[in-house]
C-alpha cells in the first residue's frame, strides 16, 4: 500500500513562518525590545534571549523564574516591580508600565522600560502575564543630561552677576533674574508684566527691532550692542547687550536669551574724557591766541627799535621799554599757570604748612593789587578781623588771593569797588572777595573752577579786554582743596556781581 502526501503547502506555511520569525528578531534587535511571558498556571517566565543579549548575559546564566528578576533588576527598584506585579495578579490594575535599571553582566545598570498585561481564561482567570522589555538607557542618560544643563543653565541665570532675561519673540518677559531687576530698578512682577521695549530708551528703538528681526530671520546667530534702558527712577541705564535666540527642533524661534552688564560708568568716563578733550582743544587754541597778541607787540616793538637803531634816529625809547615790559609779563603770568596746573594735576604737591598771619598776608596781597585797582579807579575795602593765624602754605594761599583779587578788578567796570573781609569761626578762617561788577549766570558757575574753562561771557560790556588761560580758578580750588578747606561763589546773576569765599581751617592735618 503506497501513501503519498503534497508537503508543497506545508513548505509554504515554513519558508513564511521563518520570514516573519527573521522580521521579528530584527525589528527587536534593532529596536532593543524583546518579549516576556508568565505563565500564571505552571510558574514559568519566558524571556526573549535578545533581551539578556543587551544585558550581554548567555541565556542560560539567568534563571527564569520571576522571583529571580530581581537577581538582575536593581534593588531599588525590584521592591516597586514585584509590587506592580503582585498587583496585576490580584486583579487590581489591568496593565502596567515601569522604568527601572538592570544590571549589565559588567556590572554597570541600563534603564529599560518594562510592560505588561494579563490575559485570562474563559472564567476571567488569568493565566498568563504578556509584556516587552525596550532599552531606554539612551534616552534616560540624554533626559538625565538634559535636567542636568537645565538645572545648571537655571542656576547660572539666577545667581548671575550679569542681568540677564528670556524675552519672547514679541517682546514680553518670560523670566528675568534678580540682577535684572536691580539693574533697573524694577520689581520682578513688574517686568513680567511689561515688555523690553517699555525699558528701551526710544533713540535705541529702531536698532534694537532690526536686530531683533535679523535673529529670527536667521541672518545673524548674536546680535551685541551698547544700548540704553530707561530705569524706574528715570534715570538712563547705558549696558552692553549680548542677545542670541533658542530655537525649537525645527529651528523657530521660541524665546531670546538676553544677557546686560551695566556700562554707566564707563560711558560717563568716557563722556568726561571727551569733555576734557574738546575742552583742552578750546583751551590751546585760546592760549595760542593769547600768547600770539603779546607776541605780536614785542615783535612790534623790537622791529620798530631796530629800525630806529639803524636809521640813527635818537628816540625816547622808556615808553615802548614799558610796553614790551608788560607784555613779558602777560606772557610770564600765563606761563606760570600752566605750569602750577600741570604741578598739580600730575604731581604729589607737598605744601609746607606753617603758622601765618593770614591778615598780614591779604594786606600784602591787596598792597600788589593797588595799582592795577588804582588803573580802574576802584576802591578796594578792607575789613579783617583779629586772631587770623593759621597752618598754611603761604606761597599757594597768596596765589590764590591774588587770583581773586586779580579777578574781582578786572571784572568790574571802572570805578567800582571790592570789599575784602576776612573773619575766623571756631576753627575755620573765612575770606570773603566781594565785587560789583559783572556777577555770573548760574550756567557759568557750572563752569567756574573746572580746568580749561574759559567761559564766553554774554551780555557784558567791560571796558578792557578779557584774557586769560582758563586755569585761574581751577588753580584757587586746587590749592585750598590741598588745604582741606573749600571755596564758591555766590551771584544773584549778570551785572549783580559776585562773592567769592576761600573757607580754610586752622591746621590742614587735623581735617579728616
Amino acid at each position: 500500500m503506497c501513501i503519498a502526501r503534497n508537503v508543497t503547502e506545508n513548505k509554504k506555511y515554513e519558508k513564511l513562518l521563518e520570514n516573519s520569525t527573521n522580521r521579528y528578531k530584527l525589528a527587536t534587535s534593532a529596536g532593543k525590545v524583546g518579549v516576556w511571558d508568565f505563565d500564571q498556571v505552571k510558574g514559568t517566565l519566558f524571556i526573549d534571549p535578545v533581551i539578556f543579549q543587551f544585558l550581554g548575559y548567555n541565556h542560560e546564566e539567568i534563571k527564569v523564574n520571576i522571583r529571580d528578576l530581581k537577581h538582575i533588576i536593581h534593588p531599588n527598584d525590584w521592591e516597586r516591580v514585584h509590587e506592580t506585579i503582585t498587583r496585576v495578579q490580584d486583579g487590581k490594575i489591568y496593565r502596567f508600565q515601569e522604568n527601572v535599571r538592570m544590571y549589565r553582566k559588567n556590572g554597570k545598570t541600563a534603564w529599560f522600560c518594562i510592560q505588561g498585561k494579563p490575559l485570562h481564561d474563559e472564567d476571567e482567570n488569568i493565566t498568563r502575564i504578556i509584556g516587552t522589555f525596550m532599552d531606554i538607557t539612551r534616552l534616560v542618560l540624554t533626559e538625565q543630561k538634559l535636567v542636568e544643563s537645565e538645572a545648571k543653565f537655571r542656576d547660572a541665570f539666577t545667581h548671575s552677576p550679569l542681568g540677564m532675561a528670556m524675552v519672547a519673540t514679541d517682546g514680553r518677559f518670560l523670566s528675568i533674574n534678580q540682577r535684572f531687576c536691580d539693574l533697573l530698578g524694577y520689581g520682578e512682577q513688574e517686568l513680567l508684566q511689561s515688555s523690553f521695549q517699555d525699558i528701551t530708551h526710544r533713540d535705541d528703538m529702531t536698532e534694537n527691532d532690526s536686530a531683533r528681526q535679523e535673529l529670527l530671520d536667521g541672518k545673524i546667530d548674536v546680535y551685541t550692542t551698547e544700548k540704553r534702558y530707561v530705569k524706574k527712577d528715570g534715570t538712563t541705564l547705558w549696558a552692553r547687550l549680548s542677545t542670541t535666540l533658542h530655537r525649537d527642533t525645527d529651528g523657530a524661534g521660541l524665546y531670546f536669551i538676553s544677557i546686560i552688564r551695566d556700562i554707566t560708568d564707563r560711558k560717563r568716563a568716557e563722556g568726561i574724557v571727551e569733555e576734557l578733550e574738546r575742552m583742552k582743544a578750546e583751551f590751546l587754541q585760546r592760549v595760542a591766541h593769547d600768547l600770539k597778541n603779546p607776541l605780536a607787540v614785542l615783535y612790534g616793538y623790537t622791529s620798530f627799535l631796530q629800525d630806529l637803531q639803524r636809521k640813527g634816529i635818537k628816540k625816547d625809547i622808556k615808553p615802548f621799554l614799558g610796553q614790551m615790559e608788560a607784555n613779558c609779563n602777560k606772557l610770564k603770568n600765563m606761563i606760570d599757570k600752566i605750569l602750577k596746573s600741570s604741578n598739580m594735576e600730575y604731581i604729589a604737591l607737598k605744601p609746607s604748612y606753617e603758622i601765618h598771619d593770614l591778615g598780614m598776608i591779604i594786606n600784602e596781597c591787596i598792597e600788589n593789587m593797588s595799582s592795577y585797582a588804582a588803573s580802574r579807579e576802584h576802591e578796594i575795602i578792607v575789613d579783617l578781623g583779629s586772631n587770623l593765624q593759621g597752618k598754611i602754605d603761604k606761597a599757594s594761599i597768596t596765589d590764590a588771593i591774588n587770583n581773586l583779587l586779580s579777578n574781582a578788578i578786572k571784572y568790574t567796570p571802572v570805578g567800582g569797588h571790592v570789599h575784602v573781609r576776612a573773619f575766623k569761626e571756631k576753627h575755620y578762617i573765612t575770606i570773603k572777595i566781594q565785587d560789583n561788577g559783572i556777577g555770573i549766570t548760574q550756567g557759568e558757575r557750572e563752569l567756574l573752577f573746572k580746568k580749561f574753562s574759559k567761559m564766553e561771557r554774554e551780555n557784558v560790556e567791560l571796558d578792557n579786554e578779557i584774557g586769560g588761560s582758563g586755569l585761574g580758578l581751577f588753580i584757587v580750588k586746587k590749592i585750598v582743596d590741598l588745604h582741606g578747606g573749600s571755596v564758591y561763589v555766590e551771584s544773584e546773576g549778570r551785572n549783580k556781581g559776585s562773592t567769592f569765599t576761600i573757607l580754610l581751617p586752622e591746621d590742614p592735618r587735623n581735617i579728616k
